[in-house]
């Protein structure tokens, strides 16, 4: 190899390799994972470390297909054959094999970042049987994801909440956005919500930037979504509402925690909140105590006069760098 070259020097110091391959699109990295060993461990770890997907997983166990089949995951042992009389002959399905499994793992624990829509019906039979086939003796304690980050999950109903999202939850993992299921625009949710918060909490105990969205009014999900934030009262630094989330309740919480830093509102049309004139936003924070002891940026959505009486009463601290009001569309 000549080394003299300045692309050959730069893609010696690993630190720069790195950044070269990052920068690569998806069809690039592909074809930088079959040059050797040293850029196929890097090219692949870009690739694996966001999935939207569970099917290129699954398919490490079964390149040729797979079914479920008495509760358990089949693969085709051959291609389909056919005798001379055009009859079809019989192929035996077989379990993944072990080896199978190993790789399963070995390109699973190069995820960081998993985004899964629940809603889409393509997905729910990879859910379901994802969800008969973790393989504990394989993961390490039971996770396939031992290096899993952030999580991404769109809910389509409060039982998909608990039996399938629940599957891909560790104490690794750091940023958790969850789209609540769009039935409690006409409905108030039931036990299962409070069932899968504490689920929540107690299988991602770190979680540092938190974003809950959902259409409709703030206070159809408000007991749930408090009791989310009060279990992580050390850890949260970010949160991400919808418009006319922020409610009194919400600030009064998240004014006394100690390391939280922004309050974001999502503006997407996937999680546009309503304004619900009934509620007013006013705040009472403790006298006695230090409030927004780490906060840089806040945004707020309410009425205008509501949130200039509310800064004008509570001094926000010198630390603030950033200040949103969305105030509803009658101002």
């Amino acid at each position: 190899m000549n080394h003299t070259t300045a692309t050959t020097r730069v893609l010696l110091v690993p630190e720069l390799f790195d950044m070269v391959i990052q920068d690569m699109d998806q069809s690039t990295l592909t074809k930088a994972a079959r040059v050797n060993k040293h850029w196929s461990g890097a090219a692949l770890a870009c690739l694996w470390e966001s999935q939207v997907d569970l099917k290129p997983l699954f398919n490490l166990l079964a390149t040729k297909g797979y079914e479920l089949k008495d509760n358990k995951l089949v693969r085709e042992s051959t291609l389909p054959l056919r005798s001379t009389l055009l009859t079809p002959l019989s192929i035996p399905l077989r379990l993944p094999t072990e080896q199978s499994w190993r790789r399963f793992f070995e390109y699973s624990r190069r995820i960081k970042s998993l985004r899964i829509d629940d809603t889409e019906e393509r997905d729910t039979f990879l859910l379901d049987t994802f969800a008969r086939l973790r393989p504990f003796h394989i993961g390490e304690n039971g996770n396939l994801f031992p290096f899993l980050r952030s999580l991404r999950w769109t809910g389509a109903t409060e039982t998909s909440l608990l039996h399938r999202s629940v599957l891909f939850m560790h104490p690794g993992i750091r940023k958790f956005h969850v789209t609540l299921p769009s039935s409690y625009v006409h409905t108030l949710p039931g036990d299962a919500l409070r069932q899968y918060v504490d689920h929540v909490i107690g299988r991602m105990p770190n979680i540092a930037h938190l974003a809950v969205i959902m259409k409709g009014y703030a206070a159809v999900v408000e007991p749930s979504v408090l009791q989310l934030i009060k279990g992580y009262t050390k850890t949260l630094e970010t949160l991400e509402v919808p418009k006319y989330w922020t409610s009194s309740a919400l600030i009064e919480i998240l004014s006394s925690l100690p390391r939280f830093r922004n309050l974001q509102i999502q503006t997407s049309e996937k999680s546009v909140g309503v304004y619900d004139p009934a509620r007013r936003f006013k705040p009472t924070l403790l006298p006695n105590v230090a409030s927004w002891p780490s906060l840089e940026k806040l945004h707020l959505s309410a009425p205008y006069g509501e949130v200039t009486d509310y800064l004008r009463r509570n001094t926000l601290p010198p630390s603030v760098v950033e200040l949103f009001i969305y105030t509803p569309r009658q101002e």
